[in-house]
């Protein structure tokens, strides 16, 4: 089994390192897209390439209510910020989505508020865009809030996780400890015990 073992532990050690390597060269080029100007982006236009960077999307959104979830706006202050699913101009089906947060407030209910509700017809929006989990896989942080909702704050990039170098230290430990153990074993086998 120790022989099995180990070159498991040793290989997903490696992989972890691998990870690492290639989350470090993502991290990289979300850091230059945060830097380049605003893109103008259309209908076919990929999302990935231009994930942490400030662009121009034309979207058409659903009616309130919005959903509301804890977040922060541009000053760091705690609150909430509403969002709403809007569609991509051109999508094909609604699943080509995505969420827009329109703004931030101090309260949940904050979001009753606002005086121009974003059109269901397509309209240009400009703002930061990011990934997330779960469906639909992007939200474009709006770089102005929907008065009299303040600008909610983009994710920051030291909020994506690069843990994997300590994965991969984990794993190697566990290997180290397994031929440990397992030396103990031959070591008291051959003295007869």
């Amino acid at each position: 089994m120790t022989a099995a073992a180990l070159p498991l532990l040793v290989a997903l050690g490696v992989w972890q390192l691998q990870r690492a390597e290639w989350k470090e060269g993502l991290l990289a080029e979300l850091r230059a897209n945060a830097a380049l100007p605003v893109a103008a982006l259309g209908p076919g236009d990929e999302l990935e390439r231009v994930q942490f960077r400030r662009v121009r999307l034309v979207l058409g959104c659903d009616p309130p209510p919005p959903t509301v979830k804890a977040g922060r706006n541009a000053a760091g202050r705690a609150g909430y910020v509403a969002l709403v699913r809007c569609t991509r101009e051109g999508a094909a089906s609604r699943g080509d989505g995505l969420l827009l947060a329109i703004g931030w407030g101090e309260r949940p209910d904050s979001w009753k508020a606002v005086r121009a509700w974003p059109p269901r017809d397509p309209r240009p929006v400009e703002g930061v865009l990011v990934g997330r989990d779960g469906s639909p896989a992007w939200m474009l942080v709006a770089s102005t809030g929907a008065a009299p909702l303040e600008a909610a704050a983009p994710p920051a990039l030291e909020s994506i996780p690069n843990n994997h170098r300590a994965y991969a230290a984990q794993w190697f430990g566990f290997a180290a400890i397994l031929a440990a153990i397992y030396g103990a074993y031959v070591v008291r086998w051959r003295r007869g015990g």
